[in-house]
């Protein structure tokens, strides 16, 4: 059992609902709209979800592992060797860097492709160059993020000037 991720779960776990209930003061709209409090709420859900995971896998004896991917690792095709992606500081520097850039490029690219281009990186860099993940997770969160903030939330996501 990982104590520290045990604590930090259990920290999370009273945060997170220390921030819904501090969303049930927020005023209630009386049109359609979703309101002030949706934003803090989902935040605070998701949070609380993902500290459970955390404490439920902080929870699991140290000899045993979630799963194996050694062999899916082994089949996808990798930029490690471009990028010695194993060093820690070369890591940290690339995901700055990337989160840097964002929100420079987004106006010029637009939301959409900026969002897309960022996770796609920003995973690899903590996937060590596992291209298809990446990919794939990339679109999932582009299309998440799109959804909630664009669709559900109707915020003015930018276009960008060359789309």
């Amino acid at each position: 059992m990982n104590w520290s991720d045990t604590i930090a779960g259990l920290i999370g776990i009273a945060m997170s609902v220390a921030v819904g209930i501090g969303t049930l003061s927020f005023p209630i709209l009386p049109s359609d709209h979703a309101g002030p409090a949706i934003f803090p709420r989902t935040v605070s859900v998701g949070m609380f979800i993902c500290c459970l995971l955390l404490i439920r896998s902080a929870r699991k004896p140290k000899g045993e592992k979630a799963a194996p991917a050694a062999e899916e690792a082994a089949a996808q095709p990798t930029t490690a060797r471009l990028v010695n992606l194993e060093n820690g500081a070369i890591r940290l520097c690339l995901a700055m860097s990337v989160t840097l850039l964002y929100p420079v490029l987004i106006t010029l690219l637009g939301f959409s492709v900026v969002t897309l281009l960022m996770s796609f990186f920003l995973v690899l860099i903590m996937a060590r160059g596992r291209i298809w993940a990446s990919i794939g997770t990339a679109l999932t969160l582009t299309a998440i993020a799109w959804f909630v903030f664009g669709y559900l939330l109707e915020a003015s996501l930018p276009k960008g000037f060359l789309f």
